[in-house]
């Protein structure tokens, strides 16, 4: 989830270069009870948003280290990785 603190709130995808610097990519936004599918890259991710990554376990967590990076120091959040 995007919350508070994370360097992902506020920007756009592409923004992120998520795919190039993790190698994961943004598959889905659970956004206000909607869901975005395949967001394009100038969607923006917003406080509250959940994301749906795909990508290997590897490549998930090197993502939700980026889309989290300031919150880690603090404490890191749930991440169910299937």
């Amino acid at each position: 989830m995007i919350s508070a603190g994370s360097p992902a709130a506020g920007k756009l995808i592409g923004e992120l270069r998520l795919r190039s610097e993790t190698g994961a990519s943004v598959i889905g936004i659970e956004r206000d009870g909607s869901s975005v599918l395949n967001p394009g890259p100038d969607e923006e991710l917003r406080l509250g948003d959940s994301v749906l990554l795909l990508g290997s376990s590897e490549q998930l967590r090197a993502a939700v280290t980026l889309l989290h990076a300031e919150q880690n120091s603090v404490s890191s959040p749930p991440i169910r990785l299937r």
